[in-house]
């Protein structure tokens, strides 16, 4: 990865840059929906390489070497996050470690935090049944009272 994933940030960045400049007063009505939702999977997207990303410094220990106290305290520190959003963000990650199906669809931007939030708490209450029922449970998370 290394170097290539700064390039491919650079990149997504020039292109969002771009795409800034262009007005959604100009689309159509089914083109500005259609933006709309093609805009909130790549928002969800770079999320999910967030969560990644901090799930490795949280496995790494690595917020140490920063001067961190948890992994929580480091994305607060460095991203305009409040405390509670890092906190969540962090046991996003840990909790994709035991859900496969999940983190695919999550990655891919079609489940939220919140939603596997909601997932995770699923896991935790009957780990054997979530793992027989995974796949079930995410082809209706959508469906959710999220409440």
């Amino acid at each position: 990865m290394g170097a290539g994933v700064f390039t491919t940030i650079s990149e997504a960045s020039s292109a969002l840059d771009t795409l800034g400049a262009d007005d959604p007063r100009d689309l159509s009505y089914c083109e500005l929906h259609d933006v709309f939702r093609a805009v909130d999977r790549l928002k969800q997207q770079a999320l999910a390489f967030e969560v990644n990303t901090l799930a490795e410094i949280d496995g790494r220990g690595s917020y140490e070497l920063e001067g961190a106290k948890s992994a929580a305290a480091y994305a607060a520190w460095q991203t305009p996050i409040t405390q509670s959003d890092a906190k969540l963000l962090v046991l996003a990650g840990r909790a994709l470690l035991s859900m496969p199906l999940v983190a695919e669809a999550f990655h891919a931007g079609r489940v939220t935090v919140g939603q596997l939030q909601m997932l995770a708490r699923c896991q935790a209450i009957n780990p054997d049944a979530f793992e027989r029922d995974e796949a079930l449970l995410l082809g209706h998370v959508g469906t959710f009272d999220m409440r």
